[in-house]
Order: structure tokens, then sequence, then C-alpha cells
């Protein structure tokens, strides 16, 4: 019976323990170096304020510092978004739909917006280039950290961290102007 009175108490206090306050540089450039590898993953985005009424899946790949992406939807509530891809080589940017031959390739020398998947992808490329105000991290569950960054501005970041492969696996981004998760259904280094 003691023994099992020492175990809970052992469990109520680690599950309960709280964040820890992190060094906001050394927070930035752990979340960096784990975004801006190469990998591959499918993704899911919810986004409180998309006009789409629902999730959207979506595979990308994503060269070393995120220079090169590719996305292509694969789930969407609008069934003529799925085979949707963007193609970013770094130079220009190319939007076509792989199901669908006859829609027209759009290419440009600029980033062309592909929405709201580019636009939550920039969003987290921008505040990672920014510098947090504070960090906290989460006691790790496994292999997996939990960092949240908050910005002057009023914005948080939390990146669920996998420590086996330093892959971001989710992201959840909160601010006056966007509300959204990116959680990894699959994910890979490239």
């Amino acid at each position: 019976m003691k023994k099992l009175y020492l175990f809970l108490v052992f469990f109520l206090l680690t599950a309960c323990a709280s964040a820890q306050s992190l060094d906001p540089l050394s927070a930035q450039l752990e979340a960096q170096t784990a975004w801006q590898q190469p990998w591959r993953g499918v993704w899911e985005l919810n986004w409180v304020q998309s006009p789409l009424p629902g999730p959207l899946v979506f595979a990308a790949w994503q060269t070393k510092s995120g220079a090169q992406r590719r996305c292509e939807i694969l789930e969407a509530p609008v069934a003529s978004l799925v085979g949707m891809t963007y193609v970013n080589d770094g130079l220009s940017t190319t939007i076509f739909n792989k199901l669908e031959p006859d829609i027209p390739v759009v290419s440009a020398t600029q980033t062309l917006p592909f929405s709201p998947i580019s636009n939550s992808l920039t969003i987290v490329d921008a505040l990672l280039a920014q510098t947090p105000q504070s960090a906290e991290e989460e006691p790790a569950k496994g292999d997996i950290a939990r960092f949240t960054l908050h910005y002057p501005q009023g914005e948080s970041l939390a990146l669920w961290l996998n420590a086996q492969n330093n892959l971001i696996i989710r992201l959840e981004l909160h601010s006056a102007k966007a509300n959204f998760t990116l959680a990894a259904r699959s994910m890979e280094s490239n």
C-alpha cells in the first residue's frame, strides 16, 4: 500500500509539472534548426479564420532553410482543390492541378500565394526569424518536447519537437490575426 501511495504521489507530481522558462534565443535557435532542415511529410491544417469550412491536408517537401518547397493538396473541404500543387524552387513559383491538366499552369518569378497553406508556412517562417520575448518548455512526454515562443506583438507559437529526429510534428499559432494548427500525419527527414 505504501508503494502504491508513493507511486501515486510521484505520478501526480510529474504529471502536473509546469512549464519551465527557457532562454528565448536558445529556444528560437532550436526551433529554427528543426523547422529549416530538409523534411517531407503530410500535414493537416486547421485555420480558424480560413474561408474553408474544414481542415486541409497536404503533402509537403522542403529543402534546407525552406528555400524550396512543394505542397500538394490531398484532402480538402472543396473537391476542386484536391490535386492543386504549389512549387517554389527559390527563384520562381508554379501552381497547377496535377489531377486536372486542363486547368492552366500559373507561374511567376516571385512567390505566389497558395492560401492558406503558403500563408501558414510564411507566418511560421516570419515568426521564427523574430526574437521571441519569452519561451517556455513543458516537460517531455516520451520523445516529444513542447516549446512555446511568445512574441512582443502578442503572438504565441507552440511547437512539438520529436527528439529522435529533431523534426517539428505540430505547430499552433495564436495571434490577433490568425489562429491555426499544423499537425503532421507523417514526417521524416529528406
